[in-house]
């Protein structure tokens, strides 16, 4: 039984006093004394939705907070005794079937996010925490990071959890609020929900099973049929060809191409093209045209991105064949997770740095500190590793087919 006292509200309302059971103990025991949602046919708490087929005392509005006593009458269940005891005052503003989904999507957050420790702790992985103020909150040339102080919020917690790797913890997970500035759409929000995961000693191929694994677990969670195993896996540049007919590696290097790339985006209508390097040409490109043609193959690992894309991820390869050891994964065209084959040399990962912030530089962007205490580590010997960002928010969307990043969460 559940007690609960107290005076009546401001608005009027009587506050709830007495005793109570859930829904779901009403249910199993003919009925009793019950608090919930009213729903205009149900009514509804945590543990269970009930129809009702009919009301006695009380005229009520959708999205009203009501008690009363539920009894059965037939094949049905009735409501008397009933007292209002808060207004829905958003009635009228938000849909009835907006709150029931945004309720089911939170209870299949929570579920999902379970499901993903359970895999995790089966693997053998340490669950860790990382500080949220950082010195240096991002690596990448276009993520805008929010201050805090003299200190910023993460973009990803990356740098701290490569520490841990150097410190010789070899499999670290963590499921982090991260925190990135003027990134807002439908399928961006500025503050959302990362998992990130390293394993030591270990190739991107490995981190593909891991996502194979958690999707599929991810899907069971809610009732979803998952994407058949393995997922497609295309290489960034033949993708790049087959939709555009550019070779977004040739782009980079030859005067011809480069201008067949921009008379491209000319007749695409990519705006803001002609204040971009060839990279952000190539990469709007890719964003605006060539991402969207995947919407329709399921769950797809695009792969060996071009080596000026590679950030902090290993290269493979020389000359117009070198490619960056990265891959993404997209599902029905929606970027849920980015993996490198990590970079552990320290003299790699300061030139990639420094590569980082001349770009920065060039594009009128300001740059970050250098986190010191990461290439300090660096030089202690990082082992051979593969990491990855997995966006929980989308993956969230992806499941429940959600227009919107907002409807996947509370506020």
């Amino acid at each position: 039984m559940f007690m609960q006292k107290g005076k009546s509200s401001r608005s009027g309302y009587p506050a709830f006093a007495g005793e109570r059971v859930s829904l779901a103990q009403a249910l199993a025991n003919g009925g009793g004394r019950v608090a919930g949602r009213w729903y205009r046919t149900f009514m509804s708490d945590e543990s269970a939705r009930v129809p009702i087929l009919a009301t006695q005392g009380k005229d009520m509005a959708l999205g009203d907070w009501v008690s009363g006593l539920l009894s059965a009458e037939g094949l049905g269940w009735i409501l008397s005794d009933i007292t209002v005891h808060a207004e829905n005052r958003l009635h009228g503003m938000v849909p009835e079937e907006e709150i029931l989904v945004r309720k089911e999507t939170l209870r299949a957050r929570r579920d999902v996010l379970r499901g993903i420790r359970q895999y995790f702790d089966g693997q053998g992985f340490l669950e860790v925490e990382t500080p949220y103020q950082v010195v240096c909150p991002a690596v990448e040339p276009y993520l805008e990071a929010v201050s805090a102080g003299d200190r910023y919020l993460i973009t990803s917690p990356e740098l701290h959890m490569k520490r841990l790797l150097v410190a010789g913890f070899e499999q670290v997970y963590q499921i982090a609020r991260v925190f990135r500035g003027h990134e807002s759409g439908r399928r961006h929000l500025e503050e959302f929900t990362l998992l990130e995961w390293y394993r030591a000693w270990s190739v991107p191929a490995m981190l593909m099973e891991d996502c194979e694994s958690l999707v599929e677990g991810a899907c069971r969670q809610v009732g979803r049929p998952a994407p058949a195993r393995p997922y497609e896996r295309i290489r960034y540049r033949e993708l790049y060809q087959g939709v555009t007919g550019l070779d977004p590696f040739a782009c980079e290097k030859d005067l011809a191409h480069g201008r067949r790339l921009q008379q491209f985006a000319e007749d695409t209508g990519i705006a803001g093209w002609m204040d971009w390097d060839v990279h952000e040409l190539i990469e709007g490109v890719f964003a605006r045209v060539v991402e969207p043609t995947l919407s329709g193959r399921g769950a797809v690992f695009v792969t060996d991105f071009p080596s000026w894309a590679a950030v902090l991820a290993r290269i493979e390869g020389s000359g117009d064949e070198a490619v960056a050891e990265r891959f993404e994964l997209y599902l029905d065209g929606i970027e849920v997770a980015n993996a490198y084959h990590e970079v552990t040399d320290p003299d790699v990962n300061r030139e990639r740095l420094r590569d980082c912030e001349n770009r920065r530089t060039a594009s009128g962007i300001g740059t970050y500190p250098r986190d010191t205490d990461f290439l300090k580590a660096l030089e202690a010997g990082m082992p051979p590793s593969s990491g990855i960002a997995l966006g929980m928010d989308r993956l969230i969307m992806w499941l429940f087919g959600l227009e919107d990043i907002r409807s996947t969460i509370a506020f």
